[in-house]
């Protein structure tokens, strides 16, 4: 199947979801990924899909890069590839990012909204809506929930003081994609359900008939029924949506998990153009932790509700419940000075396979690296002298990049990124002179190691494109 609705709204839930309602589980669930998808799924594209896996609860990861031969044609990328993969010397600190977010993310029990019908409708020449179509609008939405088939809704959910329980999650209602026929027993347990209080959400409309018995089916409990837009003001007018937001972010995902020592909340932004602020209920003392760079912030907490800034393609993690020690302030203004560095940038390449950087030109204007010189690997580098900056916070910030950069300052190793926002913090690290900078950014694989499966995905422009700049405080 390829509607991108399953793979982006219903494949990672379905699993995470059988790992929270399963006991033998234990909450563990796996996912096997990155194999398959050509050059063209550099770290940048690992890095979203592994965000994207674990904001759908999986926590178990298995690299797929089999192959132990050069350049194999079968399932790249490879990660090593003989040493042709020059993106593989930053794969270990991405692997060391995924084991920390992991790792937090399965010290507790996963902490859901509500529960969601699997409609096995769908299978059937029947009138039925794709369950993919109800889990799209709560992740949108910001409302999380597991998916729960059949026969574990019949077998192993109970109801207690208005809530639904499966295994050792709880849901505080249940919405059920509109089918036009149900199973009898499928029925009678959604109406035991709204009976023990469990509000139980309909969307479209409640089944017509049932296939046992051909006649309209005789409610007890107190059902719902809502159109599918309204389901989500539906769920928060009655208080069963614990995450507040001031405004819709339809491209941000979360995931909450909840344990004796505290709350542990995932936060990631698939879009590149949104920048989102979110605030919700947190118990005790809260901070901000940025697994990639290992550091952990101060968050604004107002009211005991913990503020959230989420740049464009970024993670944050908030860690709640705990003494922490003294930590910096989490930046959430756009304050600051920009200021572009007018200076000219000298450029060297290296094609792959080579070990020697060769000149490639000098420039006051960065563009994309000419494809006809095939590089691996491009190294800009440039000077600037700027009288009082020395003394203050300041970022240097990149822009457009393609596809990973690390970061030298006067000699002095920074770090590196292997996705936006290609932003390092700087400060103290600046002479009260001169200052050198070198950028080394490793392009595409695509470009020089050809697959036929790197067709389905875009490559991005190689080297530095646009301006570099820096920001003080």
């Amino acid at each position: 199947c390829a509607d991108p609705k399953i793979f982006n709204y219903l494949l990672g839930k379905l699993g995470s979801s059988h790992a929270h309602i399963d006991e033998k589980k234990k909450g563990r669930a796996m996912c096997e990924m990155f194999g398959a998808f050509g050059w063209a799924e550099g770290l940048p594209v690992m890095k979203r899909i592994a965000d994207h896996f674990l904001c759908c609860g999986t926590n178990y990861f298995v690299p797929h890069a089999f192959s132990l031969r050069k350049d194999d044609t079968q399932h790249p990328p490879y990660f090593y590839n003989y040493g042709r993969n020059t993106q593989f010397e930053l794969f270990k600190g991405f692997m060391t990012y995924l084991k920390r977010v992991s790792h937090l993310l399965s010290s507790g029990v996963h902490k859901a909204d509500v529960a969601v019908l699997y409609n096995t409708g769908i299978w059937t020449s029947l009138e039925a809506m794709p369950t993919e179509e109800v889990t799209k609008l709560l992740t949108q939405n910001q409302i999380d929930f597991d998916i729960i088939p059949e026969d574990y809704i019949i077998e192993k959910c109970s109801a207690e003081g208005g809530v639904m329980r499966c295994g050792r999650e709880t849901y505080g209602a249940i919405v059920v994609p509109y089918c036009e026929m149900m199973p009898k027993d499928l029925r009678t347990k959604l109406d035991e359900l709204a009976v023990a209080g469990v509000p139980v959400c309909f969307v479209g409309g409640e089944p017509e008939m049932l296939t046992e018995l051909g006649v309209a089916f005789e409610t007890r409990g107190k059902c719902f029924t809502a159109q599918l837009d309204r389901i989500p003001n539906f769920l928060r007018e009655r208080g069963l949506v614990h995450l507040s937001l001031s405004e819709k972010y339809p491209h941000v995902r979360y995931y909450h998990t909840v344990s004796e020592d505290g709350d542990v909340y995932m936060f990631y932004n698939e879009d590149e153009l949104v920048t989102a602020d979110f605030s919700f209920n947190c118990n005790g003392d809260a901070i901000l932790y940025d697994a990639y760079e290992n550091l952990i912030y101060k968050p604004q907490m107002i009211n005991g509700e913990v503020r959230i800034k989420l740049e464009p393609s970024c993670s944050i993690l908030v860690v709640s419940g705990i003494d922490f020690p003294d930590v910096p302030d989490y930046e959430y203004s756009d304050r600051g000075e920009w200021i572009a560095v007018d200076t000219e940038y000298s450029i060297s390449t290296c094609r792959l396979e080579e070990q020697n950087y060769k000149p490639y030109e000098k420039t006051r204007e960065l563009r994309p690296i000419d494809l006809d010189k095939a590089p691996g690997t491009a190294i800009v580098r440039y000077d600037f002298t700027l009288d009082g900056i020395s003394d203050k916070s300041v970022f240097v910030d990149l822009g457009n990049v393609g596809e990973t950069a690390e970061l030298w300052i006067n000699g002095e190793y920074i770090g590196s990124r292997i996705s936006s926002p290609y932003s390092f913090d700087i400060s103290g690290r600046l002479n009260r002179s001169e200052n050198e900078v070198t950028v080394r950014v490793i392009i595409n694989q695509a470009y020089n190691l050809r697959s036929y499966l790197s067709e389905h995905l875009p490559i991005p422009l190689p080297g530095i494109c646009g301006e570099i700049k820096l920001r003080s405080y």
